[in-house]
Order: structure tokens, then C-alpha cells, then sequence
């Protein structure tokens, strides 16, 4: 399981991510969610909008910190 990308395949889950993703851009935010090593799974499309959506794309299933630009 630790290789496994867990992703959003039930319709409850992807129901959820439309209106928390929604609430968010109302708001002016984008929506990552990670799985629990901290990888992406998804985003909003707002994310899509701001770095572009093959940005984005690119960035699934890597380790979030890729994307934050995390600097230590």
C-alpha cells in the first residue's frame, strides 16, 4: 500500500471534492489533497488556473513539498 497512489473514485468522494473545491474558489483558495505520505491525489481547478494545468498534472502522486517549493 505504500506505493499506492490512493486516489477519489467514489462518487461520495468526488461529490465532496466539487463542493469543498467550490467554497475554496469563492473564496479565492485552491484545494490539494494528499494521501498519507503526503503526495498529491488532487486538486481544484483553480490550482490549474494559477500554475497551469499541465503543471498540476505533473505534480500528481509526487510528495507535496515538490509543489509548496519547500525550502529547508
Amino acid at each position: 500500500m505504500a506505493d499506492e497512489i490512493l486516489g477519489c473514485e467514489r462518487d461520495e468522494s468526488a461529490a465532496a471534492l466539487i463542493a469543498v473545491s467550490a467554497v475554496l474558489e469563492s473564496l479565492g483558495r485552491a484545494l490539494i489533497c494528499l494521501d498519507r505520505e503526503f503526495r498529491v491525489v488532487h486538486t481544484s481547478a483553480l490550482l490549474g488556473e494559477m500554475i497551469g494545468a499541465d503543471a498540476v498534472r505533473s505534480y500528481q502522486g509526487r510528495p507535496v513539498a515538490q509543489l509548496l517549493v519547500v525550502h529547508t
